[in-house]
């Protein structure tokens, strides 16, 4: 194998490695925040009842494609911040995680 071959499949694998990298760190885009924002506004609205999600609903949807609540709470506004409560945004994927959740089973009982 030439030089030449050997430093383009390196530089192959290393965009590769680096763009995997990112999906796996769950880096997200300002689209997404939005997304998260519009999907799941009723239960991130300060001072109103939590409400179990749906894991097959929109919302679930969106979260699990995100998989990480921290970097939509870093694209947030001042503004969006004083709407929706930081601390229900970080809990979207417990909350949306697969499977039934065995302490509310019925996916319309309201959290206290």
């Amino acid at each position: 194998m030439t030089f030449g071959k050997f430093a383009s499949i390196v530089i192959l694998l290393a965009c590769t490695l680096l763009t995997s990298l990112n999906l796996v760190t769950g880096k997200c885009t300002e689209q997404d925040k939005n997304e998260i924002l519009n999907l799941c506004k009723d239960n991130l609205k300060r001072n109103t009842p939590i409400i179990t999600l749906p894991k097959d609903g929109p919302c679930c949807v969106e979260v699990r494609k995100i998989n990480d609540m921290l970097c939509i709470i870093d694209h947030m506004t001042i503004p969006e911040k004083r709407i929706y409560d930081e601390n229900k945004v970080q809990r979207l994927l417990w909350w949306c995680r697969k499977g039934p959740s065995p302490l509310h089973p019925n996916q319309n009982q309201v959290i206290a």
